[in-house]
Protein backbone atom coordinates (compact mmCIF):
# COMPACT_ATOMS: atom_id res chain seq x y z
CA UNK A 1 0.00 0.00 0.00
CA UNK A 2 1.30 3.45 -0.87
CA UNK A 3 0.03 6.81 0.41
CA UNK A 4 -1.92 7.34 -2.84
CA UNK A 5 -3.78 4.06 -2.25
CA UNK A 6 -5.35 5.46 0.93
CA UNK A 7 -8.93 6.60 0.45
CA UNK A 8 -9.76 9.73 2.43
CA UNK A 9 -13.18 9.51 4.12
CA UNK A 10 -15.67 11.98 2.66
CA UNK A 11 -18.80 13.07 4.48
CA UNK A 12 -21.19 15.47 2.82
CA UNK A 13 -18.48 16.39 0.32
CA UNK A 14 -15.91 17.54 2.95
CA UNK A 15 -12.75 15.72 4.12
CA UNK A 16 -12.04 15.76 7.80
CA UNK A 17 -8.54 16.86 8.74
CA UNK A 18 -8.27 14.21 11.46
CA UNK A 19 -9.27 11.42 9.09
CA UNK A 20 -6.71 12.60 6.54
CA UNK A 21 -3.93 12.69 9.15
CA UNK A 22 -4.92 9.25 10.41
CA UNK A 23 -4.91 7.86 6.87
CA UNK A 24 -1.44 9.32 6.23
CA UNK A 25 -0.14 7.92 9.54
CA UNK A 26 -1.47 4.43 8.71
CA UNK A 27 0.07 4.60 5.23
CA UNK A 28 3.45 5.62 6.70
CA UNK A 29 3.24 2.80 9.25
CA UNK A 30 2.50 0.25 6.51
CA UNK A 31 5.48 1.50 4.50
CA UNK A 32 7.73 1.33 7.60
CA UNK A 33 6.54 -2.19 8.41
CA UNK A 34 7.30 -3.29 4.89
CA UNK A 35 10.79 -1.84 5.23
CA UNK A 36 11.38 -3.69 8.51
CA UNK A 37 11.76 -0.49 10.50
CA UNK A 38 8.46 -0.45 12.42
CA UNK A 39 9.93 -0.37 15.89
CA UNK A 40 13.11 1.58 15.23
CA UNK A 41 12.87 4.55 17.53
CA UNK A 42 14.24 7.82 16.29
CA UNK A 43 13.10 10.14 19.06
CA UNK A 44 14.50 13.66 19.19
CA UNK A 45 17.60 14.22 21.31
CA UNK A 46 16.87 14.03 25.03
CA UNK A 47 13.94 11.62 24.86
CA UNK A 48 13.90 8.02 26.08
CA UNK A 49 14.22 5.53 23.23
CA UNK A 50 12.16 2.35 23.51
CA UNK A 51 12.64 -0.73 21.32
CA UNK A 52 10.26 -3.69 21.28
CA UNK A 53 12.65 -6.66 21.38
CA UNK A 54 10.41 -8.87 19.24
CA UNK A 55 10.52 -6.23 16.48
CA UNK A 56 14.31 -6.07 16.23
CA UNK A 57 15.73 -7.75 13.14
CA UNK A 58 18.00 -10.75 13.55
CA UNK A 59 21.46 -9.76 12.30
CA UNK A 60 23.30 -12.99 13.16
CA UNK A 61 21.61 -16.40 13.11
CA UNK A 62 20.48 -17.61 16.50
CA UNK A 63 21.91 -20.90 17.72
CA UNK A 64 18.52 -21.94 19.16
CA UNK A 65 14.88 -21.28 18.30
CA UNK A 66 14.20 -17.52 18.37
CA UNK A 67 10.71 -16.15 17.86
CA UNK A 68 8.15 -13.57 18.91
CA UNK A 69 5.89 -15.07 21.56
CA UNK A 70 2.45 -13.57 22.15
CA UNK A 71 0.92 -12.99 25.56
CA UNK A 72 0.66 -16.19 27.57
CA UNK A 73 0.87 -17.67 31.03
CA UNK A 74 -1.11 -14.75 32.48
CA UNK A 75 1.51 -12.25 31.24
CA UNK A 76 0.78 -9.29 28.96
CA UNK A 77 3.98 -7.97 27.41
CA UNK A 78 4.21 -4.51 25.92
CA UNK A 79 3.05 -4.61 22.31
CA UNK A 80 1.53 -8.02 23.26
CA UNK A 81 4.72 -10.01 22.63
CA UNK A 82 8.25 -10.77 23.78
CA UNK A 83 11.33 -12.09 21.98
CA UNK A 84 11.80 -15.67 23.21
CA UNK A 85 14.98 -17.74 22.86
CA UNK A 86 14.17 -21.40 23.49
CA UNK A 87 17.70 -22.34 24.45
CA UNK A 88 18.67 -25.79 25.70
CA UNK A 89 22.36 -25.23 26.51
CA UNK A 90 25.07 -22.86 27.64
CA UNK A 91 26.53 -20.86 24.77
CA UNK A 92 23.31 -20.41 22.80
CA UNK A 93 23.19 -16.87 21.46
CA UNK A 94 21.46 -14.43 19.14
CA UNK A 95 22.13 -10.93 17.83
CA UNK A 96 19.46 -8.44 16.76
CA UNK A 97 19.52 -4.83 15.66
CA UNK A 98 21.00 -3.16 12.64
CA UNK A 99 18.51 -0.85 10.92
CA UNK A 100 15.86 -1.75 13.51
CA UNK A 101 18.06 -0.46 16.39
CA UNK A 102 19.25 3.05 15.57
CA UNK A 103 19.85 6.26 17.48
CA UNK A 104 19.84 9.75 16.00
CA UNK A 105 22.09 11.32 18.61
CA UNK A 106 25.33 9.84 19.89
CA UNK A 107 26.06 10.01 23.60
CA UNK A 108 25.85 8.17 26.89
CA UNK A 109 22.58 6.38 27.59
CA UNK A 110 21.22 4.62 30.68
CA UNK A 111 20.16 1.17 29.47
CA UNK A 112 17.30 -0.72 31.10
CA UNK A 113 15.12 -3.58 29.94
CA UNK A 114 11.89 -5.37 30.79
CA UNK A 115 12.65 -9.10 30.82
CA UNK A 116 10.83 -12.33 31.58
CA UNK A 117 11.50 -14.77 34.40
CA UNK A 118 10.16 -18.30 34.67
CA UNK A 119 10.79 -21.87 35.86
CA UNK A 120 12.47 -22.81 32.55
CA UNK A 121 14.53 -19.62 32.10
CA UNK A 122 18.33 -19.58 32.31
CA UNK A 123 21.07 -17.08 33.10
CA UNK A 124 22.39 -14.85 30.35
CA UNK A 125 24.64 -11.94 29.50
CA UNK A 126 23.63 -8.98 27.33
CA UNK A 127 26.05 -7.09 25.10
CA UNK A 128 25.59 -3.98 22.99
CA UNK A 129 27.79 -3.68 19.92
CA UNK A 130 29.85 -6.61 21.23
CA UNK A 131 30.54 -5.08 24.67
CA UNK A 132 29.01 -6.75 27.73
CA UNK A 133 26.72 -4.52 29.74
CA UNK A 134 25.66 -5.25 33.31
CA UNK A 135 26.27 -8.63 34.88
CA UNK A 136 24.72 -12.00 34.07
CA UNK A 137 20.96 -12.01 34.63
CA UNK A 138 19.43 -15.05 36.39
CA UNK A 139 15.94 -15.29 34.85
CA UNK A 140 14.76 -18.19 37.02
CA UNK A 141 11.52 -17.72 38.95
CA UNK A 142 9.07 -20.44 40.14
CA UNK A 143 6.29 -18.80 38.07
CA UNK A 144 6.38 -16.78 34.84
CA UNK A 145 6.61 -13.05 35.46
CA UNK A 146 7.53 -9.89 33.62
CA UNK A 147 10.07 -7.69 35.41
CA UNK A 148 9.92 -3.98 35.94
CA UNK A 149 12.60 -2.16 33.91
CA UNK A 150 15.96 -3.45 35.19
CA UNK A 151 18.96 -1.13 35.14
CA UNK A 152 21.94 -2.54 33.22
CA UNK A 153 24.10 0.59 33.45
CA UNK A 154 25.46 3.15 31.05
CA UNK A 155 26.39 2.61 27.43
CA UNK A 156 27.97 4.99 24.92
CA UNK A 157 26.21 4.85 21.56
CA UNK A 158 27.32 6.60 18.39
CA UNK A 159 24.72 7.98 16.02
CA UNK A 160 23.56 5.14 13.74
CA UNK A 161 22.81 1.41 13.90
CA UNK A 162 23.61 -0.91 16.80
CA UNK A 163 23.30 -4.55 17.84
CA UNK A 164 22.16 -6.37 20.97
CA UNK A 165 23.54 -9.85 21.68
CA UNK A 166 22.23 -12.27 24.30
CA UNK A 167 24.38 -15.24 25.32
CA UNK A 168 23.25 -18.03 27.66
CA UNK A 169 25.83 -18.44 30.44
CA UNK A 170 24.15 -21.06 32.66
CA UNK A 171 21.06 -21.66 34.75
CA UNK A 172 19.85 -21.66 38.30
CA UNK A 173 19.91 -25.21 39.76
CA UNK A 174 16.12 -25.02 40.11
CA UNK A 175 15.57 -24.03 36.45
CA UNK A 176 14.37 -26.71 34.04
CA UNK A 177 15.86 -25.13 30.90
CA UNK A 178 17.87 -22.20 29.51
CA UNK A 179 15.16 -19.96 27.97
CA UNK A 180 15.49 -16.18 27.71
CA UNK A 181 12.80 -13.58 27.12
CA UNK A 182 13.15 -9.88 26.31
CA UNK A 183 10.16 -7.55 26.17
CA UNK A 184 11.29 -3.95 25.71
CA UNK A 185 14.63 -2.11 25.81
CA UNK A 186 14.97 1.48 27.06
CA UNK A 187 17.79 3.95 26.40
CA UNK A 188 17.57 7.20 28.37
CA UNK A 189 20.08 9.93 27.52
CA UNK A 190 22.35 10.62 30.49
CA UNK A 191 21.47 13.83 32.29
CA UNK A 192 17.85 13.83 31.12
CA UNK A 193 15.58 15.45 33.69
CA UNK A 194 13.16 12.84 35.02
Amino acid sequence: MTPRDVQTPVRDGACTGVALLLALFVAALVVALAAGEAQAQTAPSGEVLAYEAESLQETKAATASLRAQGNCCGISWSNNAQLLLRSTEVGDTFTVGGRSFTVQSGGVYNFSAVLTRGPDYGTYQLAIDGREIGGPFDAYNPTVQKTEPLDFGKVRLQKGSHTLTLTITGKNPAATNYYAGLDVLYFEPEGRAS
